[in-house]
């Protein structure tokens, strides 16, 4: 018998709503692998043609647990956008995952067990939030959230020719600032289980 096809679970994200957060808690909850910027960025500095680093980078996919939140600031890495998509291919081909951010869901559209899930919050909600992650002012919360937005909004249209928050791309979309982080949780894991039976 067949052994099942493995599954992707793509997460993009308002800066504040907690994505990241949950795509890790996911990722350790499910035990599957998991991707975001951070891992991308890294790997890909250690890319050099070389039949270990698919291995490597395999290895590496995973989080760190207790949460620690990513970079709040955008990293203009549009020369590395080939190199991600490979990566994120290979990834979502050889392991259950979750990936965070970079367009995953729309590289890895074609993928014949992907659920994609866009995570929103209030924006004042997320300000809050982002002044405790990162230990900011008010000001300086709203600022990166405002410009974060438009960041994401520009990398995601530029590299999809589709806007980031139109909910007709993604599968589920959660607001965290009206169910919180425990609940979204709760709800992300059992739609994940009752349409790809894991």
């Amino acid at each position: 018998m067949r052994e099942k096809q493995t599954y992707v679970v793509t997460i993009s994200r308002q800066l504040g709503s907690g994505g990241a957060y949950l795509g890790q808690r996911i990722a350790e909850v499910l035990g599957i692998k998991y991707v975001d910027r951070d891992i991308l960025l890294k790997a890909a500095e250690e890319m050099e043609d070389k039949e270990s680093f698919w291995v490597n980078f395999a290895a590496n996919c995973s989080c760190n647990w207790p949460y620690v939140p990513p970079s709040y600031t955008m990293i203009a890495e549009d020369r590395l956008h080939d190199k991600f998509r490979a990566m994120m291919q290979k990834a979502a081909n050889d392991n259950d995952i979750v990936i965070v951010g970079r367009c995953a869901g729309f590289i890895l559209s074609k993928h014949p067990r992907i659920i994609n899930i866009f995570i929103y919050a209030d924006k004042d909600w997320r300000i809050k939030r982002v002044q405790e992650l990162y230990e900011l002012t008010d000001k300086e919360a709203r600022k990166a959230v405002n410009q974060n937005d438009s960041e994401r909004a520009n990398y995601h249209y530029l590299h999809t020719g589709e806007k980031w928050r139109d909910a007709t791309q993604y599968d589920l979309c959660i607001d965290t600032s009206k169910v919180g982080l425990d609940k979204a949780e709760e709800i992300i894991i059992n739609y994940i289980k009752t349409c790809l039976d894991v």
